[in-house]
């Protein structure tokens, strides 16, 4: 049995956006997020990071939760993979943590795979393009708020190459941890 889990940002004593992590888990498991959140300490204040383990047949397996602050990204390396596979949110992440491995000097990897981008090692990849924000439409792991921003139209899916990343001024990195923020947003010159 497959090992997942599920990252959900804790702000001032509350889950963000759990609705849309339910969902993700719904697609594999009956596993039922807010009655077991309900019954965990949350502080009141702060930003938390909660990693809930999971699988479909046990269930939830258990929790860690941690303050949490951003690191910086303003460099990405890009990597090419074409058998990279991470449609879930598995917990053994081996072959993402190789390709994080290969980042040398720079923040994280940009990962590539048939000529595509997908996401970095932990987050899902937008660029802005004349103020308007685009996510590719390979992601390896479409992530919660990826999720959410499409749905309200923050953000729109499209086919971006390793070769279309020079088109776009922006990048900026978004999971549940990292909500959109322009003031993250980084160059495209720091895609190397």
């Amino acid at each position: 049995m497959c090992r997942l889990f599920e990252t959900i940002r804790i702000e001032n004593g509350g889950a963000v956006s759990l609705c849309w992590h339910q969902r993700r888990v719904a697609e594999v498991s009956a596993v039922e997020l807010a009655p077991y959140i309900s019954r965990l300490f949350l502080p009141a204040e702060g930003v938390y990071k909660l990693r809930i383990d999971y699988d479909a047949r046990n269930g939830i397996t258990g929790s860690t939760l941690r303050e949490y602050a951003a690191r910086p990204v303003r460099t990405l390396k890009k990597v090419r993979c074409d058998t990279v596979s991470y449609p879930r949110k598995y917990a053994v992440r081996d072959v993402l943590d190789e390709l994080r491995a290969m980042r040398g000097g720079c923040d994280d990897v940009l990962i590539i795979k048939d000529g595509c981008v997908t996401d970095v090692s932990y987050a899902n990849i937008l660029f802005s393009e004349n103020g308007k924000w685009y996510t590719p439409d390979t992601p390896l792991l479409p992530g919660t708020c990826r999720a959410r921003l499409l749905s309200e139209g923050a953000v729109c899916e499209r086919r971006i190459t390793e070769a279309d990343i020079c088109l776009y001024d922006m990048a900026m990195l978004v999971n549940a941890m990292l909500p959109f923020d322009e003031a993250r947003a980084f160059p495209v010159s720091g895609i190397i």
